[in-house]
């Protein structure tokens, strides 16, 4: 672990998905890597990750969880890729908005089947292409030639759709997102719903149409969660039941909605001899006649496709091994040592890791290096605010980790094994550390709520004060009880869902501007102002003067300072605004959906 390797130098790269992350990758590895050959492979007909709608029916292998009428909720500038600025949506239609300035679901798949053209045209990208399987090879000399074993299976062939075979690669890096693993909550009886089909996750939702009259309960308050609920209130019975955790934090924007009700979680689930749903919730209140339950819990990241030789680390059973095990397997390893509160005595003392911390693929280094073998490695393995972005800026660290980059050096990450493991050790901690004290924090908000109940003076409750839902002025500035209300949720037993060590939250300015700088000491031009679409005339820009999409080059990649958190946090209120807005301008069965 302590032994100084030499940094890997490949010459073919595979770059698994077509998703943003995909081809960001894709085109920052061909910009400034020294690579022989780099391709892209995207299992579906088309690029665009989630924003490529395409077909979504019964028959569909992989639908997106995107559906109809999808309006975003980042503004152009986070979502504008260096050298290829993202069009203000007052381009696409300047009569109307001027007042909805966040990219609709069409707007965001054209933006990045735009920016894929060059690639799609010679050939980089190939669509219809499934990988089933990536396997790390021992290769005798300590090369990273033809290392990676890759199973794929070709679904364009026309004589025998779904032929497998095999390819070699010197590197891997996976841009596959979180969405093919769907998050269920672990609640008495919702798997006989699911199976009768009374219970759909969000990423099944395809519009409220065929819901008209029916009574609906919905899990969850985040954007999905939101967006459901806001698109069935025109059409569904009423009141539209959500139950939640705790109010919506501020970057998912709604508006308040009285023909929607926030509740407390659910406790149990109970199907009905007429198959309707009773639910009971924590509270011990009864609803009655459900018709159709949406859970908007969200997913989780997991590469079951990945199988890696056994790193030399403690706990691995064949250490060293030629025999392969799946990467996700290792989620185990690599826990902080920490003091465990349940055995003082013992200062060493490992405690049980949480859920918060084994939903993460395993062992990477600043989120995009594996640490045991770092000619692999993923872009996005982490949820983001500006995911756009934060993969551009990743990528770019990439393609220089693994190059001595053209005209200029590399980026260096850590030589040893040991020292490759310490960031992701330091955040467990750090997240650890976190959760502990918002529990503490819950506890005490649980015991002073207690006390409250004994006053009769005090009948506010947090669950009471945000019981319609939805986005307040208060949200922007909050209050003490509802700071709590978010950290430890509105049943006191919750933990914040965006305590999570795959999730940046507040620390996604200051992780980009660690890989910025590191990128810039390699590559000082990428540090040059970022060039924004209205920064620069149609003639300055690559394309043709009438192509809404213009190529800017010389521009470098964003400053995330202070000034730029300010700016992404003041997008929820301008989204705020944006709803309020066009619900005023489009009447009352206006919904968060395109094209409405």
């Amino acid at each position: 672990m302590h032994r100084e390797e030499t940094p890997v130098r490949p010459k073919r790269v595979l770059i698994i998905g077509g998703g943003p992350a995909g081809l960001i990758t894709l085109r920052n590895l061909t910009k400034l890597g020294t690579f022989e050959r780099v391709e892209l492979v995207e299992r579906r007909d088309d690029v665009g990750g989630v924003w490529y709608l395409g077909a979504k029916d019964a028959n569909s292998k992989w639908p997106s969880p995107a559906y109809p009428g999808l309006i975003g909720n980042v503004l152009p500038e986070f979502l504008s890729v260096h050298d290829f600025p993202f069009p203000p949506p007052d381009q696409y239609d300047p009569e109307h908005r001027k007042n909805l300035p966040f990219p609709t679901l069409t707007e965001t798949y054209d933006y990045l089947r735009a920016f894929a053209k060059p690639f799609l045209e010679d050939g980089r990208i190939r669509l219809g292409q499934q990988v089933v399987k990536v396997e790390e090879t021992l290769i005798a000399d300590g090369s990273t030639k033809d290392k990676w074993l890759v199973l794929i299976r070709d679904w364009n062939d026309p004589v025998n759709p779904g032929v497998e075979r095999e390819e070699k690669w010197d590197a891997i890096v996976g841009c596959t997102g979180w969405y093919d693993n769907l998050v269920w909550p672990e609640t008495e009886g919702l798997d006989a719903l699911r199976e009768k089909k009374l219970a759909v996750h969000a990423k099944g939702w395809n519009g409220p149409e065929g819901l008209e009259g029916k009574r609906v309960l919905i899990i969850g308050n985040a954007n999905s969660s939101n967006d459901i609920a806001s698109q069935l209130a025109p059409v569904a019975m009423t009141p539209i039941y959500r139950s939640i955790r705790r109010p919506n934090f501020p970057g998912f924007v709604s508006l308040p909605d009285e023909r929607i009700e926030n509740v407390p979680p659910v406790k149990r689930y109970m199907l009905t001899n007429t198959d309707k749903v009773k639910v009971e919730l924590e509270n011990g209140r009864i609803i009655d006649n459900i018709d159709i339950v949406f859970v908007g819990t969200g997913y989780k990241p997991h590469v079951d496709f990945v199988h890696v030789l056994p790193p030399p680390l403690d706990g691995v059973p064949n250490a060293n091994g030629t025999t392969t095990v799946p990467l996700m397997s290792l989620v185990g390893l690599n826990a902080p040592t920490t003091l465990d509160p349940s055995d003082s005595e013992n200062a060493n003392s490992k405690p049980a890791l949480s859920s918060v911390l084994t939903n993460r693929i395993p062992l990477l280094h600043r989120h995009i290096l594996y640490a045991p073998s770092p000619s692999l490695a993923f872009i996005l393995s982490m949820a983001a605010y500006t995911p756009f972005t934060i993969a551009d800026v990743s990528s770019c660290w990439l393609a220089l980790a693994w190059s001595t980059g053209k005209g200029g050096e590399g980026v260096e990450y850590p030589k040893t094994l040991d020292e490759r493991l310490k960031f992701e050790r330091e955040r467990m901690e750090a997240i650890e550390k976190g959760r502990r004290e918002i529990q503490e924090r819950a506890q005490e908000k649980n015991d002073q709520r207690e006390k409250e109940k004994e006053n009769a003076t005090k009948a506010a409750d947090v669950r009471e004060q945000h019981n319609t839902g939805g986005t307040t002025s208060e949200t922007f500035s909050p209050s003490s009880s509802l700071i709590a209300a978010w950290q430890s949720g509105t049943n006191g037993h919750t933990p914040s869902a965006l305590n999570l060590y795959s999730v940046l939250a507040v620390s996604e300015e200051d992780y980009a501007q660690g890989l910025k700088e590191d990128v810039v000491k390699a590559r000082p031009e990428l540090g040059r102002e970022q060039k924004l679409w209205d920064q620069a005339s149609a003639s300055e820009s690559e394309g043709g003067s009438d192509n809404i999409y213009r190529h800017l080059p010389g521009g470098g990649l964003p400053e995330w300072n202070l000034e730029r958190r300010k700016k992404r946090e003041e997008m929820y209120p301008i989204k705020l605004a944006s709803l309020k807005w066009a619900r005023e301008k489009m009447g009352e069965r206006w919904t968060n959906r395109e094209g409405r």
